[in-house]
């Protein structure tokens, strides 16, 4: 277990360490097509009240909600007219947040936003604000190093639970109203933007992925993706209950800040990217997870049509079940439709890259 108490860590100003900073991002950082976080949900507790948004994990690195802790400590969180800059008013003083800036200004100097600590010397990290859906989050140590809140961050497995201000935590306990149907237990951190479809539109329910009490899957309204990938992004953010990430990118969160497909066009290659971390729910309690197949059979249905479609999301749900006959058809390139296909199951999480139409992939 971690723990910072308050001002364990210097505030580093810029203007010193610079030529150190480029150093670290030239030799350290490296730019990614679509976000990617770690898979298990995690926990963050402030002043003792467990959060309703949790702490996400890039790259190692322990991220949390900016706005949610700075008001449980008692301070002032606003949010810009840019949207892409928030100030939060802490002791009299204004820190400016911008997003994916690696400072902050505090009272017009510019301060680092996450620096490392040696024995020797205090080092800027080159890490950045990221935003998720409309939420900002900055790693978690950034809390003690700028407002001097005590933090602290513990491991069980894959998890972390990340404890801002008071250490003394009220667990959750399960809710006492019964279920309104008795057969499917209901989930009551399920987002009100599951109850109602954007479009009106909804699939029918199969019985193997069941949801919680009241929720249908999203149907979109488009029947097939276009020419412009930033018009297929707003597709899914728009019909379908993604959220945009970027021009290029959309990601699903069935479930607070856990994500199960992003899906992310490069225009270095001309293809898209369809990543899918988790298939189907983990648990009754989290039934809402079960939303990840319904929206892929769409996401298939808009590359290749229904038809096609409806064949290349049976052979990913085989894929999921471990079929042997389907992973013969995996880290290959197929034709499905009109469009080049490769399903990539290297990695712990299925990337599905698909090319334009009549196209070849880049790769």
């Amino acid at each position: 277990m971690q723990n910072m108490k308050k001002g364990s860590l210097f505030k580093s100003k810029i203007g010193i360490g610079v030529l150190l900073l480029t150093l670290i991002i030239a030799i350290g950082t490296f730019s990614l097509d679509i976000p990617k976080f770690s898979l298990t949900n995690h926990s963050l507790y402030v002043n003792g009240e467990k959060a309703k948004i949790n702490p996400i994990v890039q790259n190692g690195q322990v991220y949390v909600p900016l706005e949610i802790s700075v008001e449980g400590m008692g301070d002032k969180y606003e949010l810009n007219s840019s949207k892409n800059k928030t100030t939060v008013t802490h002791d009299n003083s204004q820190y400016i947040f911008t997003l994916s800036s690696a400072v902050v200004e505090v009272d017009g100097a510019n301060e680092y936003l996450h620096v490392k600590e040696s024995k020797w010397t205090t080092a800027p990290t080159g890490l950045k604000t990221i935003k998720i859906g409309s939420d900002l989050f900055v790693p978690y140590e950034s809390l003690n190093q700028l407002f001097d809140y005590e933090v602290s961050s513990k491991k069980s497995g894959a998890a972390y639970t990340v404890i801002v201000g008071s250490q003394d935590i009220k667990e959750d306990k399960p809710p006492t109203t019964p279920p309104t149907n008795p057969g499917v237990e209901e989930n009551p951190y399920v987002p009100n933007k599951w109850k109602k479809s954007p479009t009106g539109l909804y699939q029918a329910l199969d019985k193997k992925y069941p949801l919680p009490e009241g929720i249908k899957p999203f149907k979109a309204k488009t029947t097939a993706f276009t020419t412009d990938y930033k018009k297929n992004i707003n597709i899914l953010a728009n019909e379908l209950g993604f959220e945009k990430a970027a021009d290029n990118a959309a990601i699903l969160y069935p479930y607070s800040t856990l994500n199960s497909i992003s899906v992310s066009y490069s225009t270095k290659h001309n293809d898209y990217a369809v990543q899918i971390d988790y298939w189907s729910a983990s648990g009754k309690d989290r039934l809402i997870e079960n939303v990840t197949p319904y929206a892929f059979k769409e996401i298939s249905n808009l590359f290749f049509g229904t038809t096609k479609g409806s064949e290349f999301y049976s052979l990913i749900e085989k894929g999921a079940e471990q079929n042997a006959e389907a992973y013969k058809k995996f880290n290959k390139k197929i034709t499905v439709g009109n469009r080049e296909v490769y399903v990539n199951t290297a990695a712990s999480s299925f990337i599905i890259y698909i090319s334009e139409p009549n196209k070849k992939l880049d790769m």
